[in-house]
């Protein structure tokens, strides 16, 4: 009978410290679950944004130091007739329109070199050419024409109008030539200089080996080729890929 007393207060007593250590256990568990949503609860949702999706610094001073350089180049070629202000516009504009009209930048700096040493307020007394793609009466009535505008050959010195209406002039040379085989943006630099009547013309006896153009037009090519390649050379960057 004593026996069966002992064990039953052993049972009892087991019984009592397992209840407590279970109560114990709840409370620690939760307690973390608590003390963890106040945690989550403090965290700020912005923490998540931390990545942030703008260029990183090397990049952006990379792309600064492509430019800085390329208006440097500018402002050489001129012979520091353009000022920083204007190098960088005309800069700016290039780069704006080749993406407008899909033309390699490299090309248009070559040309804008060639045509008038970038100096906005050029004019050829002869052929009336003005500003920095040299704008001639014909290519600006064409211009004009297309697009239903009306501007003056003076118009032609505001540098982002001059450089809009001799980009579309040198693309345009691709469509006057469109039933030619296999255009080129040598063949569209070339007719962009004598005009494409003229180039177009002499063409096929040119790639005869015989070429009544070659002095004049082809030296200009060829200039303005020397040019691309010294703008190319700053950077890959400046080509602009299909």
């Amino acid at each position: 009978m004593k026996n069966n007393n002992d064990r039953v207060f052993v049972i009892a007593i087991l019984t009592e410290v397992l209840l407590s250590a279970i109560v114990v256990l709840s409370m620690v568990l939760n307690y973390r679950t608590i003390d963890n949503a106040n945690i989550q609860a403090e965290i700020p949702t912005t923490v998540v944004i931390e990545t942030s999706t703008e260029p990183t610094k090397e990049i952006v001073n990379y792309g600064d130091n492509i430019k800085q350089e390329t208006v440097s180049l500018i402002k050489k070629i001129s012979k520091h007739k353009c000022s920083t202000t204007e190098a960088l516009f005309i800069y700016e504009c290039i780069v704006d329109g080749c993406e407008k009209y899909n033309i390699p930048n490299n090309y248009v700096f070559g040309m804008g070199a060639q045509e008038s040493q970038f100096i906005s307020s050029a004019r050829n007394k002869r052929t009336k050419a003005t500003g920095v793609l040299q704008i001639c009466p014909d290519g600006l009535t064409d211009y004009n024409n297309w697009n239903g505008t009306n501007y003056e050959l003076d118009d032609m010195f505001d540098v982002k109008l001059n450089i809009e209406v001799g980009l579309w002039n040198l693309k345009q040379q691709a469509y006057y030539l469109r039933k030619e085989p296999n255009v080129s943006y040598s063949d569209c630099i070339i007719a962009y200089n004598t005009g494409v009547g003229y180039f177009k013309r002499y063409k096929e006896d040119w790639y005869k080996g015989w070429n009544p153009i070659d002095k004049t037009d082809y030296g200009y090519l060829t200039k303005v080729l020397n040019f691309s390649s010294q703008f190319s050379s700053i950077a890959e960057e400046l080509i602009w890929k299909n």
